[in-house]
Order: structure tokens, then sequence, then C-alpha cells
């Protein structure tokens, strides 16, 4: 007696394909993230937007260009 389809050979064909295809995705978009990070712009901790300098000793002005950074609530307190 045969208990199984005919059909069923098509259909775990397609899973085992769409099993392939989403693991090439997720390969690829960790590809991608990895890719992203790497190749990010590399800013000094507290650098200043403008102009990179280190600001961690001057937080809410920047010496080497003069921009005023406004970095939290704190900051735009001290600024009004």
């Amino acid at each position: 007696m045969d208990t199984w389809p005919e059909e069923i050979w098509l259909v775990l064909s397609l899973l085992a394909i769409a099993a392939v295809v989403a693991w090439g995705v997720v390969r690829v978009v960790g590809a991608l993230r990895w890719w992203m990070v790497q190749t990010r712009a590399k800013l000094p901790p507290m650098g200043c937007p403008n102009c990179g300098y280190d600001i961690r000793h001057t937080p809410h002005r920047c010496p080497e260009c003069g921009s005023i950074l406004r970095w939290g609530i704190l900051a735009r307190w001290k600024d009004l």
C-alpha cells in the first residue's frame, strides 16, 4: 500500500531549494553587515563631528574648529 502521494517529492524538493536559498540569503546579509562594520569611518571617541578632533576634555566647544557641540540635555541647558 502506497501511503505517500506522488507529489511529495515535488514538495520536498521545493522545501530543500527554499532552505538552500534562505541559507544563502543569511550568509550574504551577514557578509554585508561585516563589510559595513569594517568600512565604517573610524572617528575617535567623542570626536567633533566637523573636524574629528578629540573633545573629551572640552565637550561643549571644539578647541580646533570652534563649533558649539550639543550633547544631551545638560549641554543644552549650559548653552542657554
